[in-house]
């Protein structure tokens, strides 16, 4: 399981993680951090100041939905995919 909680807003994520608040640029870092063995190098960008990493937190934020597109669904498995997915 990924870290505690995840809440999703609409226009940030809030991570709490071990008991921790986590928002904006903090929250994106760790749930990577703690998704996948291969996302562990990810936590070196802690290293830049806050502010700027929410800079361009905010930047992506903005423009997500012009560049990657918006839907009013989720996409439903087909038979092929559902394996995987949990149940």
């Amino acid at each position: 399981m990924i870290g505690e909680q995840i809440i999703a807003a609409n226009d940030s994520v809030i991570y709490l993680r071990k008991g921790k608040l986590l928002m904006r640029s903090d929250a994106a870092l760790w749930l990577l951090y703690d998704a996948a063995w291969y996302f562990k190098w990810i936590i070196i960008l802690l290293i830049i100041p806050g502010y700027f990493r929410n800079l361009i937190y905010d930047f992506i934020a903005k423009r997500r939905y012009h560049w990657f597109g918006r839907y009013e669904n989720c996409a439903v498995p087909s038979k092929e995919n559902l394996h995987l997915f949990l149940p």
